[in-house]
């Protein structure tokens, strides 16, 4: 077995005729995307930023990821990146509510471990906080 460009491959020779076979192995990301934060919070969204999984652990391309959240109330919500972009705004979030979120790379093999948790709470909408003075 062969390794190149983070692959393994087999390279099989038939023992009379010229015909060979290549079969590429790909693992999925053995590791999580590096350093998420949360760059910027509002009353109803998220803007995420992350770094592709250290260069020994993508086992390939990194295709695109998955951004999980979880919330305080119960829901959940997957959203995957075009490509492989690093950064992501999550949109339509209820205001003044506690989110976990994941971030997990995806290459040919399959999908990577997910990132340490963040927990975050939205901010309190301006309706909140009119209500709550009143």
């Amino acid at each position: 077995m062969n390794i190149e460009n983070n692959a393994r491959f087999l390279e099989i020779k038939h023992p009379i005729s010229s015909i060979n076979f290549i079969l590429y192995i790909i693992a999925a990301p053995s590791g999580p995307p590096e350093e998420v934060r949360i760059d910027d919070v509002s009353a109803h969204e998220l803007q995420l930023v992350w770094k592709p999984p250290l260069k020994e652990k993508r086992n390939g391309i990194i295709l695109e990821y998955i951004v999980r959240l979880n919330s305080s109330f119960g829901a959940e919500f997957s959203y995957n990146t075009a490509d492989n972009q690093t950064d992501f705004e999550v949109i339509n979030l209820r205001a003044y509510t506690q989110y976990s979120i994941t971030v997990q790379a995806k290459n040919a093999g399959g999908l990577g471990p997910a990132s340490h948790p963040l927990v975050q709470t939205t901010l309190e909408s301006r309706k909140l906080i009119k209500c709550l003075s009143q």
